[in-house]
């Protein structure tokens, strides 16, 4: 429906409150209580809804506050303009371009633990060059989902990871193994971009 993002998490808690207050009827002090410290019961049905609230998502938000700080930091120092002029550097065809831009992905979400960065970045800097190799947005775009957005879940300290590992309530390295989309997608689409890139060539 194209509604805004904020305006959505507002409208839900503000449902919530007023179903928990008129249906259940909760205290306010007890919804505040349940929003920063989370939602805990002793008997065994109520197990699959135990935790959350506020403050279980500190450490999440101090990640994203040192990812930000970190990323500013590469970028001040011209870092990551020296990574990737030596990755455009190289470039020899169009599935070289689509490795070098899903490897520049992949290296991004693990310098810099934040998978905007690993989107927003080679977005900028490889436009150009997938128009010069006769590849559309779109291509760019489905060479990032399928690499550097699909794969950081498998990189323990990137935010996406540790979100799905505070919520599981598991350390990353215990469903990392058990991510098969993670580790298929890229294959696949490298092995498709190579078989796509030998028939050019041909013609």
């Amino acid at each position: 429906m194209r509604i805004n993002i904020i305006k959505c998490i507002i409208i839900s808690l503000c449902s919530s409150f007023l179903i928990s207050i008129l249906i259940q009827h909760a205290s306010i002090f007890t919804l505040i209580k349940t929003s920063l410290i989370g939602f805990h019961e002793t008997n065994s049905t109520s197990n699959i809804i135990n935790g959350g609230g506020f403050i279980s998502m500190l450490p999440v938000v101090f990640t994203i506050i040192s990812a930000t700080a970190l990323t500013g930091l590469l970028d001040a120092t011209n870092s990551l303009n020296i990574l990737i002029n030596k990755l455009i550097s190289s470039i020899k065809n169009k599935y070289d371009l689509l490795k070098k831009c899903s490897l520049l992905s992949i290296i991004l979400n693990t310098l810099t633990c934040n998978q905007t960065v690993g989107i927003i970045i080679p977005c900028k800097f490889m436009k150009d060059i997938f128009i010069n190799y006769n590849l559309e947005k779109e291509d760019l775009g489905q060479c990032l989902s399928d690499s550097g957005t699909i794969t950081v879940p498998l990189i323990p300290w990137n935010i996406n990871s540790i979100v799905a590992s505070t919520l599981l309530g598991v350390p990353s390295i215990n469903f990392i193994p058990y991510s098969f989309l993670c580790y298929l997608i890229p294959i696949l689409f490298l092995l498709k971009s190579r078989k796509t890139n030998n028939i050019d060539v041909l013609a």
